[in-house]
C-alpha cells in the first residue's frame, strides 16, 4: 500500500505538471491529481439553487462547465453539480427535529467550520440543526450543522478539533 506523503500534497493541492517525452522527442505536459469529491444534487429550481450556493455558501460557479439545467461549482475543494430534476427531488422533508438520514457532509478545518456557523447565523440562514459541539468518547470534540437547501438537498457541515481523528 502506498504512503501519502502530506508534505507533498501541501506543496500542490490538487494537480502538479510533470514533463514526458511526447510525439516525434518533443516534451508534453501530463497532469497527476489527487482525488476530488464529486457529487449531483438534484434541484427544482436552478436559479434559486444557484443563488443559494453562490451567495449563501459562496461557491463560485464554473460557468464554461455549466449549461441549460445545470450548474458545476466549487464547494470546498469539491465538485457540485445541480442539475434541474424537479421529479427527483424529494417531496417530503424530514422530521425538522431529526438528524437529516439523506444528506451530504463536508469536513471543514475546526476555525472555518466557527467562521461558517458565524457567517451563516448572520445571514439568517435557517438551520435543520443548530451549530453544535459535542464530546465523542475516543474522537473528542465535534462540531456539526446542517442545513438545508432552496429544494431541500440537507447539508451538514462537521469538523474535528483533532483532524487526527477524521479517518
Amino acid at each position: 500500500m502506498a504512503t501519502i506523503n502530506p508534505d507533498r500534497l501541501q506543496q500542490d493541492k490538487r494537480a502538479r505538471a510533470c514533463r514526458s517525452p511526447g510525439a516525434a522527442g518533443r516534451a508534453t505536459i501530463c497532469r497527476v491529481q489527487t482525488p476530488v469529491f464529486h457529487i449531483a444534487l438534484a434541484v427544482d429550481d436552478l436559479v434559486r439553487a444557484r443563488a443559494f450556493y453562490r451567495d449563501v455558501l459562496r461557491c463560485t460557479e464554473r460557468a464554461h462547465n455549466s449549461g441549460d439545467g445545470f450548474a458545476v461549482l466549487n464547494f470546498h475543494d469539491a465538485q457540485l453539480v445541480l442539475v434541474e430534476a424537479p421529479e427527483h427531488v424529494d417531496a417530503t422533508r424530514d422530521d425538522p427535529n431529526a438528524e437529516p438520514y439523506r444528506h451530504f457532509g463536508m469536513i471543514l478545518d475546526w476555525e472555518a467550520w466557527q467562521q461558517l456557523a458565524s457567517d451563516l447565523a448572520d445571514q439568517g440562514v435557517p438551520f435543520r440543526i443548530a451549530p453544535n459541539i459535542k464530546e465523542h468518547q475516543g474522537i473528542g470534540r465535534v462540531g456539526n450543522l446542517f442545513i438545508a437547501d432552496p429544494a431541500g438537498n440537507c447539508l451538514e457541515f462537521k469538523s474535528y478539533q483533532d483532524p487526527t481523528k477524521i479517518l
